[in-house]
């Protein structure tokens, strides 16, 4: 099942990376583990599957290859995440690690402050200079083989979209629900001054102003 987020999804920047290029020359191993980049900056803690917010993905060095949620653990802001996805190498290059959590309501801190991201394995913690911000948001869950755009639901993982954008109209019964979150959402990331030119670009695709014209 594919997953979307209703929220602006900024991808890592080589530029997230900067000053960590010695560690992939000198293949730094074994030592205490090291967060690079993440996947997204700012989402929801709560909403989609079970209620527990937007998904995280945390990519790094000397995450190891086991204990996910017991010895290896994420926390963000200080407070450790709901429920750990996966560990192991990145799809994108096999010589980074990660680590997907579904964050949760991380103590319900305060919306629009940047919150720092820890990964402490075998009780020795990362770096913490990269941070997740909470903000309002809502979840698309799209399932292009099952999906089904007259029944989905919004924060649905049962009732997932069959595709984003239901036909040259938008017209499916369900995709209302849908273009009101995305217009929320939107509205809220893109009036916030730190919101990259990167993300304004990936927002105006998928963004109400485009769907419905307005």
């Amino acid at each position: 099942m594919r997953i979307l987020a209703a929220i602006v999804l900024i991808a890592p920047s080589l530029a997230a990376a900067q000053g960590s290029d010695v560690i992939f020359r000198d293949g730094f191993e074994g030592g205490a583990p090291i967060v690079l980049y993440t996947d997204i900056v700012s989402g929801p803690n709560s909403g989609g599957e079970n209620g527990k917010g937007a998904y995280l993905s945390v990519f790094g060095r000397n995450f190891g290859t086991s204990g996910l949620g017991t010895t290896l653990q994420v926390f963000v802001g200080g407070v450790e995440v709901d429920n750990y996805r996966y560990l192991g190498p990145s799809k994108g290059r096999t010589d980074i690690e990660q680590i997907t959590v579904q964050i949760g309501a991380l103590g319900n801190p305060t919306p629009g402050v940047p919150l720092p991201i820890t990964v402490v394995a075998n009780g020795t913690p990362s770096n913490a200079d990269h941070t997740f911000i909470v903000n309002p948001g809502h979840m698309i869950f799209v399932d292009p083989v099952n999906g089904d755009d007259d029944t989905a639901e919004v924060d649905d993982i049962a009732h997932p979209f069959r595709r984003i954008q239901t036909g040259a109209d938008f017209s499916g019964v369900r995709w209302s629900s849908a273009r009101s979150a995305c217009r929320r959402s939107c509205r809220v990331c893109l009036s916030r001054p730190r919101v990259s030119r990167m993300a304004r670009m990936f927002c105006s695709t998928v963004s109400p102003r485009k769907i419905d014209g307005s």
